[in-house]
Formats: structure tokens, sequence, C-alpha cells
């Protein structure tokens, strides 16, 4: 059983759809994956960007901050080498004569200092003058008290004298503060060889100094050893995977490191990537409708309509004709040809081969045509006379040209709304209708006349001479002599077949009553 059209129809539709769908699902895939990945590694590389300026934006600060502290401790270095201040303070032990410690404040005041806090003279930098240096130290343990910086100075008892502060790191939690790469970040200060923890301050406020675990200080120390560009990944000493960036001052030989938490970043750009694949769908969605109207107001919209008319003209339909006005030049094209093709096929199916003339087929179209009109009309059955001897003598080649010249010859008479048709071998059939105020009777009477005298003339041919040939014609009315195509036709069979009887070549005998408007006449008349 064959399935229904639509049904096929449909179906075909939905595969183009589905082709269309998959078309696209494979590529989109490999974008989508690829897309997040890229999400994925621009966000660790911005991060890394971040923390990397962080940590430099730490160092130019511990920069400013010694600076400004070595300016100090030489200013009160002088003030120390002072005798009247010596006096009041107790003498050191050892070489070292007098002990002060500068506070935050700027004030200087007495305190002792161990001999564990004294730089050796390596780390000494050359000062003001050659009385004064000043240096940087430390205790070397796991996790240090503190950093302090020390200036010696040569008093004139040739005794050295030290002035100490202590170097503070509380500024580093507003740089923390006033980042916006993630919540969980954290700066770290490492001094000396083995990385000891100086300062680590976290975005929430704590320092975090206690408690933290040798071998997690150790691997936090391998990173600020190794000499790489970019910030790496490791796991902080609070057991927290994070991005680090790194940034040296070999003045005091501190590192800093600021590192973010590696789990919130990706969060973030997964947050970031929702809505990113939220629009990307939108967007493809959009894409997929504008593809799917251009595919349909291009191609499969015409490509639909040249089905349609190929299945039309397929049943017989062949005044199909298609327009396509968008879409490609070869479907322009390709529409053009069809509709030239089912121009000539109906040609074909509606006119006489031979002849160029209506067929059978044309000539009952145009029949209820001129009924539907309701103009009376005369129909005219045409039969060539002596054609046989002619067509014998000189063969169907010369016989088909004698009939293509026949058929131009009524061609060339026929009024505006007339049409002529060939229905058998030398048979032709006129319809004449009424056209303005003149007379059925008098303009069939004329239109014959001039026919028999077209018809009659000779025909030349091609190596010399010239045959003749004549006609009889039968004259029928509609709608007197039958309202019928097939009753008409047969009366007007009827009066070709009076017509020869009579004599060939020379008159036409008409079906009675020969006039719509003269019904008394006695139907027979020549002409």
């Amino acid at each position: 059983m064959p399935l229904p059209y639509g049904l096929i129809r449909r179906a075909g539709l939905g595969a183009h759809l589905a082709a269309i769908i998959v078309m696209a699902i494979i590529p989109t895939s490999i974008l989508v994956v690829e897309f997040i990945d890229a999400k994925r590694r621009n966000a660790i590389a911005e991060a890394e960007s971040k923390v990397t300026a962080m940590a430099q934006a730490a160092a130019a600060r511990h920069r400013q901050q010694i600076e400004a502290l070595g300016g100090m401790l030489r200013t009160a270095a002088l003030v120390v080498a002072d005798d009247d201040f010596r006096n009041d303070c107790p003498a050191g032990g050892g070489a070292f004569s007098t002990a002060v410690q500068l506070g935050h404040d700027g004030r200087l005041s007495c305190m002792p200092l161990d001999a564990a806090w004294l730089p050796a003279p390596t780390h000494l930098q050359p000062g003001p003058s050659d009385k004064i240096a000043i240096g940087y130290h430390a205790v070397d343990v796991g996790q240090v008290r503190g950093l302090r910086a020390v200036a010696h100075v040569i008093g004139a008892d040739r005794r050295v004298h030290v002035v100490h502060a202590a170097l503070s790191f509380d500024w580093a939690s507003e740089i923390v503060a006033q980042t916006d790469v993630a919540h969980d970040t954290v700066i770290s200060a490492l001094h000396g060889p083995n990385g000891s923890l100086v300062a680590r301050h976290h975005r929430d406020g704590g320092a975090g100094l206690a408690g933290l675990p040798a071998d997690r200080l150790k691997a936090l120390w391998a990173v600020m050893a190794t000499d790489v560009t970019a910030a790496p990944v490791v796991t902080d000493v609070d057991g927290v995977e994070r991005i680090f960036g790194r940034a040296n001052v070999p003045e005091t030989g501190i590192v800093f490191l600021v590192g973010v938490s590696r789990e919130e970043v990706l969060s973030a750009a997964q947050r970031e990537l929702v809505a990113d694949l939220a629009m990307l769908g939108a967007g493809l969605a959009l894409f997929a409708l504008v593809v799917w109207f251009l595919l349909e107001r291009g191609i499969l919209r015409s490509i639909r309509q040249m089905r349609d008319a190929a299945v039309a003209t397929a049943n017989g339909e062949l005044g199909k004709r298609i327009t396509i006005a968008h879409g490609p030049a070869e479907l322009r094209e390709l529409g053009a040809a069809f509709n030239e093709m089912t121009e000539r096929l109906e040609r074909l199916a509606m006119h006489d081969a031979l002849t160029g003339l209506a067929n059978r087929r044309l000539l009952a179209a145009r029949f209820e045509e001129l009924i539907a009109d309701g103009r009376p009309f005369a129909a005219l059955e045409v039969d060539l006379d002596g054609f046989k001897p002619v067509n014998d003598t000189h063969g169907h080649a010369v016989g088909d040209r004698i009939l293509a010249d026949v058929a131009r010859r009524i061609q060339e008479g026929l009024p505006t709304g007339a049409i002529a048709a060939r229905i058998g071998g030398d048979e032709f059939l006129v319809l004449l209708p009424v056209d303005g105020t003149e007379s059925l009777r008098e303009k069939t009477i004329a239109f014959t006349e001039a026919l028999l005298d077209r018809i009659a003339a000779p025909y030349p041919l091609r190596n010399g001479g010239s045959v003749s040939v004549g006609a009889s014609i039968g004259i029928g009315f509609w709608p007197q002599n039958g309202r019928s195509a097939e009753t008409l036709f047969r009366n007007v069979d009827e009066a070709l077949y009076q017509a020869k009887r009579s004599g060939r070549n020379r008159g036409v005998y008409v079906v009675s009553p020969v006039s719509p408007v003269a019904a008394a006449d006695d139907g027979e008349a020549a002409a």
C-alpha cells in the first residue's frame, strides 16, 4: 500500500531538519568543548596575571618601606653616636657599646640586643659615610619571629653602637583586601635560604603563622625557589591548591608569594561559563532559525515549488509554472528550464506535431470555453480533396509539407478568438466565434470562401513544378445544431459528407438551420 503524499512530504521535511541538526551538533559540540577548555585556561591565566601583579605591588611597597626605614636608621644612628644619648643607655656586651631600638613612631629607646640579631659584616651595606652601615637580619628558624633592620655606627670611642627596628608587614593585608581575584587569597613573605615564613595574611584578615606544617612550608619554599616565568599551581601551607604569583626583593632577601584558590577561580569561571553558554545557545538557536529561514526562503521553498509543479505535470496539469525570486542562480536557472520544458510539453500535448495546429485535446478545451462564454459560434470541418493522389505520387515527405502549408494557410485567415485544429490525416476543424455586430452567417460564409481560395492555390515543389488540392467544408452552428460537442461535430461531419457527395472542390453545404437569427431559412445553401 503506497504511503500518502502528505506523509512522505512531512517525513522529507523532518529528514531535512534532522540532517541540519546532526550537521550542526557535531561541530557545535567540538566548539563547546574547546570553548569550555579555553574559558578555564583564560581564567587561570587571568588569575596568574593578577596574583603576579599583586606580588610585584607588595615588593614595591616593601622597597618603599625599607628605603624610608633606612633613612630613619641613619638619622637615629647619628643621634646614638652623640655622647649624651649613649650615657642614658647601659653599655652592651662584647664589641657593642650601646643597643637602641627605633620604634614605629620614630622614638628611640634603650633595649638590649641579642647577639643573634646582629648581622654579619657581609650583610652590611655602606651608609652615608664610613662610620654607618645598615643590614637586615632574621633568626634562621622554620617560622621566624620577625625581620629587623640594623644600623651600625662607629662612635668617637671607636666602639660600634647599634640601632635596630622591626620590619612590619601589616600593610600586606591592605593589598590582599583590594584584590578582586577571589575571596580565598593569601599573601606570604618568606625569607632566607630555607624559606622561613616572615608574614602571612589571608583576605579574611588572619595572619595564620602558628602551627603551619613543616612539609607544606618546604613545598611553598619550593615554589619560591623555582625559577619560572609563569605562576605555578601548588598546594599552599593550609592544604589549599592555589595559583601563585611571586616577586623578589634582593635587598632584604624577601620573596612575596600571592596565592588564590584554584577551585574558587574555576568556580567563578564556571558561573561565567554557564552564562556564556546560555548566550551561546541562544545565539546558535537564532543562527539555526536564520539558516532555516534562509534555506526555506531561498532553497527549500523553491525545491518544494518545483516538486509540486513536477507532480502536477506528471498528473497532466501542463499549465503549471513556477516562479523563483530568491535563492542561488542555479535554482532560478533550473526553474526557468522547468518552465520552458513544461511549455514544450504543453505544446506537444495540445498541438499537432506536424502542422503546429491545435489537437483534439486543445480543441475540446477551447470548445468548453466558447460554451461558457455563451455567444454563438460556427464549427467548420475541412477535408482536403485530391490529397491522396499527391501523397501517393510524390511520397509522404511531400505530403507532409502540403499538410503543413495547408495548416499555415488556415491559420493565416483566423480572426481573433478562433482556433484551428488537425483532427485526422487530412482533416481539420475550425471554431469561429462571433466578433462584434457582424452576423454569424455572413462571417462564416466570408471566411469559408476565403479559406477555399487559399487552399486551392498551387503548392510549389522543391524540385520544380507544383501541385494543387481542394477542400470540402461542412458547417454547423452552436447551439442551433447541437449544444454538446458530440452532437454538433456529428452534424458538421454529416454536412461535410453532403458537400463531398455534391461535388468536390467547389461547394459548401450548411447544416439546417443555417442561422441562429433567420431560423425560417430552408436549411440548405450553396456558396
